[in-house]
């Protein structure tokens, strides 16, 4: 595939990118090892407008025959990597994120690859190029493949752990293999809420429910610590 690559910088521009933008995030989401909207245009934006004083983010796109293959939002900065004072060059998501990852429109190596050259290509004056992927990820597997492609030094400097769950068992099968006290205590809590009122479960998927999901949200906030 003959990819052509130019630097978006402007508000205008990007926007005009926004639905080409959020397609590619929806390929890569669905289970809590692909991203999340924090990788959409939307948020891009929001991290560009309040951490970034609405400067310095430039948009690196691929195209082939006038379609977007790949995108990826870049400020840059500087951090202190083995005692040395380093100009880094990274995705937006670093400032703040959930799941991120390479946006891409087809999960292959050869187009991260060539991504990867691009940073180098069209984007001078940095050192390091300090991203965040998710462990055992689409974007975590094609980095592996692009390191014994190219001459890439990878290191990882930090770890966190994931908020998210995969329950693809059973409930009675994952709750069985949960600590004791731990279960005790879920039980616990479960018997204090059937005291106060009846335990309703529901899940929220469509855009219309999101004035009610909205509103329970608060209502959480309302009784917790933070109110006051």
């Amino acid at each position: 595939m003959n990819l052509d690559f130019r630097i978006v910088g402007s508000p205008q521009e990007w926007q005009l990118l926004q639905t080409d933008w959020d397609e590619l995030v929806k390929r890569q989401a669905g289970s809590i090892l692909g991203i999340d909207a924090t990788s959409t245009y939307m948020w891009a934006t929001t991290l560009w407008s309040n951490h970034l004083n609405q400067a310095g983010m430039e948009v690196l796109i691929a195209e082939s025959g006038g379609k977007l293959q790949a995108l990826m939002p870049l400020f840059r900065g500087t951090k202190t990597i083995h005692s040395l004072r380093c100009r880094t060059l990274s995705p937006v998501t670093e400032l703040y994120s959930g799941r991120c990852g390479f946006l891409l429109a087809e999960p292959r190596a050869e187009l991260l690859k060539a991504l990867l050259d691009a940073l180098r290509a069209e984007l001078p004056d940095w050192d390091v190029f300090v991203f965040t992927l998710v462990k055992d990820s689409v974007s975590e597997k094609l980095l592996k493949q692009c390191v014994g492609r190219q001459e890439l030094r990878i290191e990882n400097i930090a770890n966190q752990k994931s908020p998210y769950i995969a329950l693809d068992r059973p409930w009675e099968e994952y709750f069985a293999s949960l600590p004791r006290k731990f279960r005790w205590n879920l039980k616990n809590f479960e018997k204090k809420m059937n005291s106060s009122g009846a335990v309703v479960h529901r899940v929220y998927e469509h855009g219309s429910d999101l004035e009610q999901f909205h509103l329970a949200v608060q209502e959480i906030e309302k009784g917790s610590w933070k109110e006051g």
